[in-house]
């Protein structure tokens, strides 16, 4: 079956990570502007963690978010909200080059 079928489910893409650039209309019922309406908590959450155990499995992983968001398929809005996330709670550090990093564990 091809994606280009309407009644393919999904089509095999991750809800969560393949969200809508802004200003696109969304399928089926309004869901209002990207991505805070169209992301609950729960899923950002998941995201977030997600994004974080991608750090602890490449700890020498340096990119800004228009690299992140191409490298994980997230628009740069949502992408920036979840490394921003992760710079807050203290995991990724950010330089003077705009790029992010895990910070050292000892």
């Amino acid at each position: 079956m091809s994606c280009v079928n309407a009644h393919v489910p999904a089509c095999g893409f991750i809800p969560v990570i393949h969200i809508p650039q802004a200003g696109a209309v969304p399928f089926g019922p309004s869901l209002g502007t990207f991505p805070d309406a169209f992301m609950p908590a729960l899923l950002f959450r998941k995201l977030v963690q997600r994004i974080r155990e991608e750090f602890e499995d490449a700890p020498n992983l340096r990119m800004n978010v228009n690299e992140a968001a191409r490298f994980w398929g997230l628009d740069f809005g949502t992408c920036e909200r979840v490394l921003t996330e992760l710079l807050r709670m203290g995991f990724l550090a950010r330089g003077p080059d705009e790029r992010f990093w895990q910070v050292a564990v000892h």
